[in-house]
């Protein structure tokens, strides 16, 4: 007989498929599993994935309300700092972790400039398994 009251596993542990579509990606971060996913491995086309998509549904609208209503503008750019810098930070830290560094680099601005433009390990490395297959 199953134990009914046993819990079932739960993977915290998502990284999506470097060969993902970009509005997936775009929506697992902003609206989905990565909001607070700092575990796992992020491809370069993650990482481009929702810097483009950000700019087009975030950005862009944003700027255009902060001109409509300026008196508010302050607060819809503190709004958005906030709503942006968990999801933001997740993704760079698991950005390090897809070239099997810490991400305790991320203090360093130099090794930041590197992230959206080199492939990581094709390989399974300590922060997860391989994303490029």
């Amino acid at each position: 007989m199953e134990n009914i009251h046993q819990p079932q596993k739960v993977d915290t542990n998502f990284s999506l498929p470097a060969s993902s579509s970009m509005l997936k990606f775009f929506g697992a971060m902003y609206f989905g599993r990565n909001y607070f996913n700092f575990k796992g491995r992020a491809s370069r086309r993650e990482w481009w994935s929702v810097a483009i998509l950000e700019t087009i549904f975030l950005i862009i609208p944003i700027a255009v309300l902060m001109y409509i209503f300026p008196d508010y503008a302050d607060y819809i750019e503190l709004f958005y700092e906030l709503y942006a810098l968990i999801p933001s930070t997740a993704l760079m830290i698991r950005r390090f972790h897809d070239f099997n560094m810490s991400p305790w680099w991320a203090m360093l601005i130099v090794p930041m400039s590197f992230l959206p433009f080199f492939k990581g390990d094709r390989a399974d490395n300590r922060y997860g398994k391989n994303i490029y297959n």
